[in-house]
């Protein structure tokens, strides 16, 4: 065949000189190739509706990640039998229903709706559950962290796992270090904890009013702005709780002492090395009864 003829048949070599790629993508194609369903938009629009209804907590605060959301929707629509359809309609779904984009950093997502949580303080959450019974679905459990803030600091968290640990981590500087070793090494321990247990849903630290001395009342504030800035990047709520709060709920009184904090949690089934872990179990277990306060 002559140049000339080969310039008149087209692309794929078509009698026709004007098959575009589309018309030549058709024709060759297999045509026994399953043809995957499409639901109707009624039938998808109820499935959504329905997923948020029993899956999600709408609130203006709340915010979540468009994986972490999909992911729910695909177990609850596979276990529902509906049609999953790709992420992308899925976010044209959930904007349709007024839920705003919120992109941060580190993930895409929307403001206005979150996955359910639970407020159990039992390690094995679903332990109730009936596996054989079909109807029955997982629970969906969210991290939360619980921090009281200084230079050796108090962590206690509950998983997704339904699981709550606990412990201290230690920012003081070293005699080489500069003063703000401290506050990026804090940094960078929330960012660690978020990527191994995250995305963390919500963070309560103690709010303290008064301290011992100038130098402690420096290390809280420049922590507390470390955290408060960490969470605003990433769209984590966060939640500061009065000292008398936290000491009424986990012993009685208001003004409760070191001691009684350590033998409060041990009482609880922890075991707390010093006070700062002892408060930061006290933080959590709160928040998990009250959640946050609301209760």
């Amino acid at each position: 065949m002559s140049m000339k003829s080969m310039a008149a048949t087209g692309a794929a070599g078509s009698l026709h000189i004007g098959v575009t790629r589309a018309h030549t993508r058709a024709y060759t194609s297999d045509k026994t190739r399953p043809v995957a369903p499409v639901a109707p938009q009624s039938d998808y629009v109820d499935a959504i509706d329905n997923w948020i209804s029993s899956q999600c907590s709408v609130a203006v605060n709340q915010t979540s990640g468009t994986s972490e959301l999909f992911t729910d929707w695909q177990g609850w629509a596979e276990l529902h039998e509906c049609f999953i359809g790709t992420i992308k309609r899925f976010s044209e779904a959930l904007r349709e229903r007024g839920f705003a984009r919120h992109n941060t950093n580190t993930r895409r997502g929307f403001r206005g709706i979150a996955l359910k949580s639970i407020s159990t303080t039992f390690p094995n959450a679903n332990a109730h559950l009936n596996p054989d019974d079909p109807d029955q679905t997982e629970i969906r459990v969210q991290a939360i962290l619980a921090l009281d803030l200084g230079s050796t600091t108090g962590w206690a968290l509950r998983g997704f796992d339904g699981l709550i640990t606990s412990g201290t981590v230690s920012f003081k500087p070293s005699r080489f270090d500069g003063g703000g070793m401290r506050y990026l090494r804090f940094q960078n321990w929330l960012t660690e904890m978020d990527r191994l247990v995250g995305p963390i849903a919500t963070i309560h630290y103690e709010e303290v009013r008064r301290h011992a001395g100038t130098d402690a009342s420096h290390v809280y504030g420049g922590l507390m702005a470390v955290l408060t800035a960490w969470a605003e990047m990433r769209g984590v709520p966060y939640q500061g709780v009065p000292v008398g709060t936290i000491k009424q709920s986990a012993t009685g009184k208001g003004n409760a002492s070191k001691a009684m904090m350590v033998e409060a949690a041990r009482k609880r089934g922890f075991f707390p090395q010093d006070d700062n872990e002892a408060d930061a179990i006290a933080i959590l277990l709160w928040a998990l009864k009250t959640q946050g306060g609301v209760a």
